[in-house]
């Protein structure tokens, strides 16, 4: 593994930030003219925007690199430099990623902008964190227990999707519409997307203290 405060380290900080900030501002406005089309309000597809599990990762991404980068002697920027923070984040990414191969595009065929966009964001920027997980975040010292404070984020995510779609009858995925499907088919996809973000925390988690005891060796 390099230096987590290399020069290829801060690059690929850099680049994956551009990157982020760069797909969420497109994204933003592919869903703002798709909104007005169908004459909704700002508030609206801005609300509609952030409800979007993809967005708001990937937004954690861009905005914890950003942080990182210039504000790493900050409280801030010392708990997004955390190994377990950047871990869970990697292990949301690939979440962000698979649901949306398995599961999500085969629902829809985007096209030119938006192509673009659903590429970069549940692809290439999942992938490329990925990359920089395993070259640049220090390895070796996740606990077995670390995982388990890291489902907050999915869970808090989910409690607000079901409370807000209940609010307004609109729900960013099919498969937690709770109007469509009714809450106990939600709720049982909801368990099951818990256990997958478990199953991947533990699965980067076992490699992070493989990783870490090889390097460890002389």
């Amino acid at each position: 593994m390099l230096e987590s405060y290399s020069l290829p380290a801060v690059l690929c900080r850099i680049l994956l930030a551009i990157a982020g900030w760069v797909t969420l501002i497109l994204q933003f406005f592919l869903i703002r003219s798709a909104g007005e089309a169908m004459g909704q309000t700002l508030g609206m597809t801005t609300g509609n925007f952030f409800s979007y599990f993809t967005i708001l990762t990937n937004l954690l991404v861009a905005f914890s690199l950003s942080v990182a980068l210039f504000y790493t002697r900050s409280g801030m920027g010392a708990f997004f430099s955390r190994a377990s923070v950047q871990t869970a984040i990697a292990g949301c990414m690939l979440v962000v990623g698979g649901v949306y191969h398995l599961v999500l595009a085969k629902l829809w065929n985007p096209h030119g902008s938006q192509w673009a966009a659903d590429v970069l964001l549940h692809t290439v920027l999942p992938l490329f964190y990925l990359v920089y997980w395993i070259l640049f975040v220090p390895k070796g010292n996740l606990g077995l227990s670390a995982p388990l404070p890291w489902l907050l984020y999915p869970l808090v995510y989910l409690l607000y999707t079901l409370g807000r779609g209940a609010l307004l009858g609109w729900y960013p995925y099919p498969f937690l519409n709770a109007g469509d499907l009714g809450y106990a088919m939600v709720l049982g996809n909801s368990a099951v997307l818990l256990g997958v973000f478990l199953v991947l925390f533990y699965v980067l988690t076992l490699a992070d203290r493989a990783m870490g005891s090889k390097m460890h060796k002389p």
